[in-house]
């Protein structure tokens, strides 16, 4: 889980780039997750660290929504 968080990589040019499953919604604390889609599809999950909340959005619309719903959802909960 750590290097889930932290982690990153070296690229051939010495370059460190993050894995980038991790990030924070404004009050509610870090977060592992991902998300994406294409025309017509899109989900979003997001695990909160700090309170064990799971958030889980699947769409039938392009993406974004489902990050913009995923996002709304965890704001109403607080951080433990």
């Amino acid at each position: 889980m750590q290097a889930l968080i932290s982690g990153q990589i070296s690229t051939a040019d010495g370059e460190f780039h993050p894995y980038d499953f991790n990030g924070t919604v404004q009050g509610t604390g870090p977060f592992v997750g991902d998300g994406g889609g294409s025309p017509g599809m899109n989900g979003d999950l997001k695990h909160f660290l700090d309170s064990g909340c799971t958030v889980i959005v699947l769409g039938n619309c392009d993406p974004s929504v489902a990050a913009y719903v995923s996002n709304f959802v965890a704001r109403r909960f607080r951080a433990e």
